[in-house]
């Protein structure tokens, strides 16, 4: 897990570690344990008070790998995404057939 994390969201947020405890609740000294690197497997909901108290997720904490990076999602997509959505099965499956055709002519040419 991540825990190095947690000091750089402390860092972006601007808090101390005694100003992360007064908001999770988590006494300073595990906190600073965790942020010192001394504690490398505190309790879960440990880490889920202080994720929540620094305004992130458990998510927050794992580096995706680049292939899993949250892309950017242009107005134009997002349009064709509420259509699809809006479809019924025989519409979405007809979308379904067309997109994997043309990814694969479009694959085969690279």
């Amino acid at each position: 897990m991540g825990l190095e994390r947690i000091n750089i969201f402390k860092q972006e947020a601007g808090m101390t570690n005694k100003e992360l405890s007064v908001k999770s609740g988590i006494p300073k000294s595990t906190i600073d344990k965790i942020t010192s690197g001394l504690t490398s497997n505190p309790a879960l909901e440990t880490v889920k008070a202080l994720t929540f108290a620094l305004e992130k997720t458990l998510d927050d904490l794992i580096d995706p790998p680049e292939c899993l990076s949250k892309p950017t999602i242009s107005s134009a997509e997002v349009v064709h995404i509420k259509k699809y959505r809006d479809l019924d099965e025989y519409g979405r499956e007809l979308i379904d057939i067309i997109l994997d055709r043309e990814y694969s002519r479009i694959i085969s040419v690279k």
